[in-house]
């Protein structure tokens, strides 16, 4: 059985970017967010530390492969 795959946003959880996307744990590492933030999106946990989310999902589709 094939896993549904959805394409990652600003709105995706940090943790189920993380949990489908393991690779992309290096990049959570490198801005210092926590990837088992399970209630956070990407834009939430970007806006915390001042970070430009879509400079943040730019670099996850590098990783993931996700234009």
């Amino acid at each position: 059985m094939e896993a549904l795959v959805q394409k990652v946003t600003r709105k995706s959880k940090v943790n189920e970017i993380f949990k489908e996307y393991p690779e992309t744990l290096r990049v959570f590492l490198r801005y210092n967010i926590p990837a088992c933030c399970p209630l956070d999106t990407l834009e939430a946990e970007a806006e915390k530390r001042g970070i430009d989310a879509d400079e943040l999902l730019k670099e996850i589709h590098h990783i993931i492969g996700e234009t």
